[in-house]
């Protein structure tokens, strides 16, 4: 019977256990998977690292918290100011996060980890960084107790007859809006009843929400409209007896509304 002599190099190849590659239409096929995989995972990942910075916000804002309970624990119960100077403008190095620099012993906790520039930079104390901002309402023209103290959670100093808050001046402290997250240049603070140039002033880039701290100490992420709507008022530190003038209410709605639309 005749066999037939197979060529030795292919039955080397068969010996050695050795096919044909992929065809090519097999390999689109896995390059699609693969698209298709990285298409679903990657924005997965990225919510996760955002939540990771988020909290680690968060963790800053709670030191920060810590730093001011203990100021006032040494200064009778009352909060810094904004502006620390001696007259109204005198900001160089006097800003509050400077004056609870002996309480936090740290620069680096004024800058949230998903800040990009300008966040990361040093705000105009030329200390700190620009990612937080506290909570002041009023009017900066009028030299008065009452103007000096504002609406919100910290006081400015106006002039000789500025008179920061205290303890004492806030009857829901789990409601009132301690120190928020800012993008702008340099401000320590966000009028939110001032308008210009407070407007486009707020930050809410943690996946549609921001970082709050509360004068009680606590921490929350929320969406800049869940802290000031029709039946909500976190910034005023007692909506009843210190409501938002027309005009106040007018700017805080925009405000708001533009950071929203911002970070969608």
């Amino acid at each position: 019977m005749n066999t037939i002599n197979r060529h030795p190099a292919a039955q080397s190849r068969k010996e050695l256990g050795s096919y044909p590659g992929f065809t090519l239409i097999e390999l689109l096929v896995v390059i699609a998977i693969i698209a298709i995989l990285a298409a679903i995972l990657f924005p997965v990942f990225a919510r996760a690292r955002e939540n990771a910075r988020r909290s680690s916000c968060q963790s800053n804002l709670k030191q920060i918290g810590l730093g001011l309970a203990q100021y006032t624990q040494d200064y009778d119960e009352q909060y810094p100011f904004v502006y620390n100077g001696t007259s109204n403008g005198n900001v160089s190095g006097q800003s509050w996060k400077v004056v609870i620099q002996p309480y936090v012993k740290s620069t680096q906790l004024f800058t949230c980890p998903s800040a990009a520039s300008p966040r990361d930079q040093a705000s105009n104390d030329g200390v700190t960084g620009r990612s937080y901002v506290t909570n002041y309402i009023g009017d900066y023209g009028t030299n008065t107790q009452a103007e000096s103290k504002g609406k919100g959670f910290m006081g400015y100093y106006i002039g000789s007859n500025s008179s920061s808050t205290s303890l004492a001046d806030f009857p829901n402290t789990a409601q009132t809006i301690a120190v928020a997250e800012g993008r702008d240049v340099g401000r320590q603070e966000v009028n939110l009843g001032y308008g210009n140039p407070f407007t486009n002033l707020l930050w809410s880039g943690h996946l549609t929400t921001a970082n709050y701290l509360f004068a009680d100490g606590h921490v929350k992420a929320l969406k800049p409209q869940n802290t000031y709507n029709s039946t909500t008022n976190l910034w005023a530190r007692d909506p009843t007896n210190l409501a938002f003038s027309t005009t106040q209410a007018s700017n805080a709605a925009s405000t708001i509304a533009q950071t929203a639309s911002d970070f969608q």
